[in-house]
């Protein structure tokens, strides 16, 4: 669903298969490569909260864990202690579990032939689903009708603030039910005549075990509820098996309206649950020392040897490179001596005199200046000014097309202008331009002179002549 998958042992689906819910669970996961995530239920672990506002944080672990030592009963060797904190929370969450139990979920999971990455909780996981489906919610008291026991859960803040777990679950609710009806029902019938039942209208005449175990479930959850939010209304929402029985979440507790859940994702709030944690910066993680996965063992060797590899490329690399690099500074140092700096001048030297040909190396073209004060002098252009139509000159481009080059040394200087510009009056335009077709010191008529009309101005080419070789 995320890149993740996530799993409950609760989950008490797949009895009228023909398959049995192992196998299912193991075809499910055959061949499965990405990312698991499983969750402890809460009668598993103890949840404590720990303040920490006016600790600095390299005291915080070092509290925690005193704290964790000082106030359980079981030996330090026997549980497993968890912190989860934020910087600048005001309290932390310590989350301490057996090591047997862990240890037993551990090997539930294996025979299901399940190793997962990451161990949570159904606590965090019921937390993780509720915020991702109402963002905006900051206080909830969450039931999860679970196959093997109920959860409750409070949220406070935004945050996981209690948990407390009801034993028996549905299954004791259908056992009940069993036990009341067994000369009318048989067992695989149960779970089909339990959703006809509805709670609203049960007698207990009728189902004295069921009523008297949903009194006493009722009971214990609506002590929670004031125990966890000492009064003050907050929305209750119920996840898990609730269509077990018609009116079953009614029954137990008035529930909110404003925060609807199809039956489809209250089967699933768990398992969602964890899969979101698992993307969020700091999902709880209870696989800590010896149980620590070992597959992510085997990951965490392939990618240091990854790393090492590249590590190993990069450094002969760098090695090569700087042998390379020596070489070329022993080069330098080797031409910075006297005796072979005088060496390589006198190669210079043969060089230049080599190939020391007489050619035209001095300018021979016309300077740009020299061009614009002939064009300024222009004796047409003289005229037309003292007929107010003097030249409109929107741009003038001097390029040097040619000239000697090292390897190309009787190359000529070859001057060309492009000039754009306008006059007031069409027919000036047209005697510039036999101006510049009848030639003169500057322009070279044996070359192409060309002219272009526009809308709104002319546009004009041509080579300029030569001057004598000088040195300016």
């Amino acid at each position: 669903m995320l890149g993740t998958l996530a799993i409950s042992l609760e989950t008490n689906d797949d009895r009228n298969q023909k398959t049995t819910p192992q196998e299912a669970i193991k075809n499910f996961f055959k061949g499965f490569s990405g990312k698991i995530a499983s969750g402890l239920l809460l009668k598993d672990f103890f949840l404590r909260s720990i303040p920490i506002s006016k600790l600095s944080s390299k005291h915080i672990e070092e509290t925690i864990r005193f704290q964790s030592e000082a106030t359980s009963h079981f030996k330090p060797e026997e549980i497993l202690s968890v912190p989860f904190f934020s910087v600048n929370a005001p309290q932390a969450l310590l989350y301490t579990v057996l090591r047997e139990r862990l240890k037993t979920h551990l090997l539930d999971l294996a025979s299901l032939q399940i190793d997962p990455d990451s161990l949570s909780t159904i606590s965090n996981a019921l937390v993780h689903f509720i915020l991702w489906k109402f963002p905006s919610l900051q206080e909830a008291f969450i039931i999860d009708l679970g196959s093997n026991e109920i959860s409750c859960v409070f949220l406070e803040k935004g945050k996981l603030k209690k948990s407390h777990a009801v034993s028996g679950g549905v299954l004791s609710l259908l056992q009940a039910l069993l036990e009341d009806r067994k000369k009318i029902l048989l067992k695989k019938e149960i779970e089909s005549a339990a959703k006809q039942v509805d709670l609203l209208l049960l007698k207990p005449i009728l189902t004295p075990n069921l009523a008297s175990l949903l009194k006493a479930t009722r009971l214990t959850i609506e002590q929670l509820f004031y125990s966890c939010t000492r009064g003050v209304p907050v929305p209750v929402i119920f996840t898990g098996f609730s269509d077990t029985f018609l009116h079953l979440r009614e029954y137990l507790m008035d529930f909110s309206l404003e925060h609807p859940l199809s039956i489809e994702e209250q089967h699933f709030a768990v398992a969602t649950g964890l899969a979101i944690e698992q993307t969020s910066k700091e999902p709880l993680q209870l696989r800590k020392e010896e149980f620590f996965p070992k597959k992510n063992w085997v990951r965490m060797g392939i990618y240091s040897l990854i790393l090492c590899s590249l590590s190993l490329f990069l450094s002969t690399g760098l090695m090569i490179w700087g042998q390379k690099k020596k070489k070329l500074l022993t080069q330098e140092i080797y031409y910075a001596r006297p005796e072979t700096r005088d060496k390589q001048i006198d190669t210079w030297i043969a060089a230049i005199e080599e190939n020391s040909k007489e050619f035209p190396y001095i300018l021979q073209a016309p300077r740009a200046t020299v061009f614009l004060d002939w064009l300024s002098k222009h004796p047409l252009l003289q005229e037309l000014k003292a007929e107010q139509d003097p030249i409109d000159i929107r741009s003038i481009r001097y390029l040097l097309e040619s000239y000697p080059k090292t390897n190309a040394p009787k190359e000529p200087f070859l001057a060309k202008v492009e000039l754009e510009f306008n006059f007031q009056n069409a027919l000036n335009a047209r005697r510039f331009h036999d101006a510049l077709q009848a030639g003169d010191k500057k322009i070279d008529t044996s070359r192409e002179i060309s002219w272009e009309v526009d809308h709104d101005c002319y546009r004009t080419s041509f080579y300029l002549n030569n001057e004598r070789p000088h040195v300016p």
